[in-house]
């Protein structure tokens, strides 16, 4: 198997291996679009379940995407959201559940508002921001888990994995 050298997205080129600042909310604190291209940052990932919690997808897609919303003309990786939730799950079942159909949470934060959480759902967010590179939706065992708890996680990852992919076809 040959390994790429580079990926063409809409936005440009990644050279790989290639690092990706962590702009989960559509922002890399204290750090400024420009001084990131000078910096010779190739790509940021942004978090869709944060960006769909807040500011909203549908404000991002009116602000004409992603890209334009967070003056980014660079390539940007969209992180599924499955790992911010499945940690604030397993940190307080009060959360939430997870199960072979998605992710189902209750933000606590004072919005008490029901989120479900599906492989579907995911990618639709994520292209809906406009995102050149998506992530699917997978389940992130606890790293001290029994064996068949990630033997579990494992097989419901690939059958999200699978989803995910006819979602995005």
């Amino acid at each position: 198997m040959t390994i790429p050298k580079a990926i063409e997205t809409a936005h440009g080129t990644l050279q790989l291996p290639v690092f990706f600042p962590d702009a989960t909310r559509g922002v890399v604190r204290t750090v400024d679009s420009r001084d990131l291209e000078a910096c010779g940052v190739q790509g940021l990932v942004v978090n869709v379940f944060h960006l769909s919690s807040r500011p909203g997808v549908g404000l991002i897609k009116q602000a004409g995407g992603i890209h334009d919303f967070m003056s980014w003309r660079r390539p940007i990786a969209s992180d599924s959201g499955g790992f911010q939730l499945m940690s604030m799950i397993r940190e307080n079942p009060r959360y939430g559940t997870i199960s072979d159909r998605g992710i189902h949470f209750t933000d606590l934060d004072g919005y008490r508002q029901k989120v479900q959480f599906t492989p579907e759902r995911s990618i639709r967010l994520q292209l809906d921001l406009g995102a050149d590179l998506v992530i699917c939706l997978d389940d992130c065992p606890s790293p001290d888990a029994p064996p068949e708890e990630i033997q579990a996680t494992v097989e419901r990852t690939v059958h999200w994995g699978q989803r995910c992919r006819e979602e995005f076809d």
